[in-house]
């Protein structure tokens, strides 16, 4: 979780569920700026990147942390529905920005393990595991939301759905300034910082994969109250 201790707030992300919009927001609410990459030697560092590493003193990293540490702060984490996201992933990482491409990282790891490169969302899913194991883009960006957050979500003063991210993040906003103690600062606004997904849905599923996600992902089905079985396979088959 990245906490900021000066104004009791601290922030789950999950991959692919808004994260970019929030880390963008929490920047602007700290400096006053948007970002601009930093440099580390010739590397250029995500906002991502940034904060988790804790490069700044204004916030810091931890991990696994427990319910005592926040008493009497605001804590929250965005969810997505998880076969929405795992879509949403394979479009942008996979399709988007090639990265099971025989001369990226993850692609001559899945070659290693003798997995396909060439390959659609359905034989992805159907060696779902293998190359999650191997792949690193799909491990961090298709994981279970539960490996984010563990499964005590009684650490979270709001737990919302992606759709929510405007009204979270106003709760966000009156919980900073309420704990600013200096002259009034204007925070900024909430911008959808969205990348492509080549336009790849739940309709590119075939029914067979569509089950094997729901299985994959059933501990997030079980832990997240904003997500459901019954919402996601009623909106697979009016789509189908």
């Amino acid at each position: 979780m990245i906490v900021f201790h000066r104004v009791g707030i601290g922030y789950q992300d999950i991959p692919k569920v808004g994260s970019t919009s929030v880390f963008h927001w929490l920047y602007e609410a700290l400096f006053g700026e948007r970002y601009t990459p930093i440099m580390i030697g010739r590397r250029r560092v995500p906002i991502h990147q940034y904060f988790r590493t804790g490069i700044n003193d204004q916030f810091e990293n931890i991990p696994n942390i427990s319910y005592d540490t926040f008493v009497d702060r605001y804590t929250f984490c965005l969810t997505r529905d998880p076969i929405k996201r795992f879509v949403s992933a394979f479009g942008n990482r996979i399709l988007h920005y090639g990265e099971l491409a025989a001369d990226k990282p993850g692609g001559r790891a899945a070659l290693e393990a003798g997995l396909s490169i060439d390959v659609d969302i359905n034989a992805v899913v159907e060696d779902l595991e293998a190359y999650i194991a191997v792949v690193p883009t799909l491990r961090h960006h298709a994981s279970p939301m539960v490996v984010e957050t563990g499964r005590d979500l009684s650490i979270f003063t709001r737990i919302a759905d992606i759709s929510d991210i405007a009204s979270v993040m106003a709760e966000v906003a009156d919980r900073w300034k309420a704990a600013e103690t200096t002259d009034p600062i204007k925070l900024p606004p909430v911008r959808q910082l969205q990348t492509s997904n080549r336009g790849i849905g739940l309709r590119n599923l075939t029914e067979k994969s569509f089950n094997r996600l729901l299985e994959f992902y059933d501990e997030d089905y079980e832990v997240f109250p904003t997500v459901s079985r019954d919402r996601i396979r009623a909106e697979f088959y009016r789509n189908a």
